[in-house]
């Protein structure tokens, strides 16, 4: 009797996800930023109350500088002053720069914690220990276009587009520095056409956002409304890119060492 050979059944080959276009990731975007709309606009308003305690101080000596010299002139005590005021605009300067990058990570983390129903000041609290990750993160990657372009203006071009996940990788990860920019080279090569029309699509909103209320309503009032419309629109673009930090890790889930958040 004849043996009958068993037939090996063959794997099923899964096919790569493929990944959506650009303008779908932007629908999916802006559906986001309609539902955290008051919480991004919340984040704004927290941000500019932590920030008097800088602005209102300076403001009391600025006005306080004035109405000295406008009773006694020109003398050491309103001199003094001044020197206050220049000291002064150091540490306020550094303090703006944490209170922007605490924003930015508290916009990065209502996008990456969507589903959840945080308040704005469980945001800001939550962001606090990743400023200085992200921080160092966009030095290094600022230092190394820098260094791209110096070399060959190409270098930098790349180093623009492998390195723009990496303050998304901070925030979701928890990386830092080159920890962070490596893993958005991997993430990003060999799909360097993408980032470049996410890079586009962001450019253009941010012109149209900037230059069409000067076009229409003069550069005073037009200047005016683009910075607030620029406010407005700076959190879709947040997620913008967030979300699009997150095609490229279903894409590549072998990268991945936390879980997606839905």
């Amino acid at each position: 009797m004849d043996q009958i050979t068993p037939i090996t059944p063959v794997a099923a080959t899964v096919p790569a996800p493929l990944f959506p276009s650009v303008g779908t990731v932007l629908s999916e975007a802006w559906e986001v930023y309609k539902t955290k709309f008051k919480v991004f606009m919340k984040l704004y308003l927290w941000t500019a109350l932590y920030s008097l305690y800088v602005i209102v101080p300076i403001v009391l000596l600025y006005v306080g500088n004035r109405v000295i010299e406008n009773a006694m002139g020109k003398n050491t005590t309103s001199t003094a002053v001044s020197v206050v005021l220049g000291i002064l605009a150091i540490p306020a300067i550094i303090y703006a720069i944490y209170l922007g990058v605490r924003l930015q990570v508290s916009q990065l983390i209502t996008v990456k914690h969507r589903s959840e129903a945080l308040t704005a000041k469980e945001l800001l609290k939550q962001s606090g220990p990743f400023v200085g990750k992200y921080l160092w993160t966009s030095f290094l990657t600022g230092l190394l276009i820098l260094l791209g372009f110096i070399a060959l203006v190409v270098p930098g071009i790349l180093l623009i587009l492998s390195s723009c996940l990496a303050s998304y990788i901070v925030v979701d990860m928890n990386l830092n520095g080159m920890e962070a920019i490596k893993k958005s080279w991997k993430y990003t090569k060999g799909n360097y056409w993408v980032i470049m029309k996410f890079i586009f699509v962001t450019v253009l909103i941010s012109v149209v956002a900037q230059y069409i209320p000067e076009l229409f309503l003069g550069k005073d009032v037009g200047s005016a409304v683009a910075g607030i419309t620029s406010i407005i629109i700076s959190p879709l673009l947040i997620t913008f890119g967030y979300l699009l930090y997150e095609k490229f890790k279903l894409l590549k889930p072998e990268l991945s060492n936390t879980p997606l958040t839905n």
